[in-house]
């Protein structure tokens, strides 16, 4: 009950991504284990794999929307004033973007050399949606 209880309180100042990752790990490390075996490690970090592509494919997403509605606020510009500043504000919105997806690849990079480490390249066909 502790651990569950020291968890819930570092979920809340943990940044959102983790929260979930963090809580679906206290419910599956038996309180019986002082540390975690091999497997609860290896589905602790195929969990995080799991939400980070999934933060990907959402930054994407609405990189993709904000995009498009940037590109029609700049085609109907008035003057040439508000359309070099939204011009620059897309482009802003782009370098934003692309670190985010940079951010979220290191980190699937990381996890993948992780799983590989534990696993071998065995995870990658076991695993052939990810």
């Amino acid at each position: 009950m502790a651990r569950l209880a020291a968890a819930l309180l570092l979920a809340a100042v943990l940044p959102w991504q983790v929260r979930g990752s963090l809580l679906r790990t206290v419910a599956v490390v038996n309180e019986a284990h002082l540390e975690p075996t091999q497997s609860e490690v290896q589905v602790h970090l195929f969990s995080v794999l799991n939400d980070y592509l999934e933060y990907y494919t959402e930054e994407n997403s609405s990189w993709t929307d904000s995009k498009s509605s940037m590109d029609a606020i700049i085609e109907h510009a008035l003057d040439d004033e508000s359309r070099m500043a939204s011009i620059n504000e897309k482009a802003r919105m782009k370098k934003e973007h692309d670190g985010t997806v940079a951010e979220y690849a290191a980190v699937v990079r990381s996890l993948d050399e992780a799983l590989t480490a534990l696993q071998g390249d065995a995870w990658k066909v076991e695993d052939a949606g990810v």
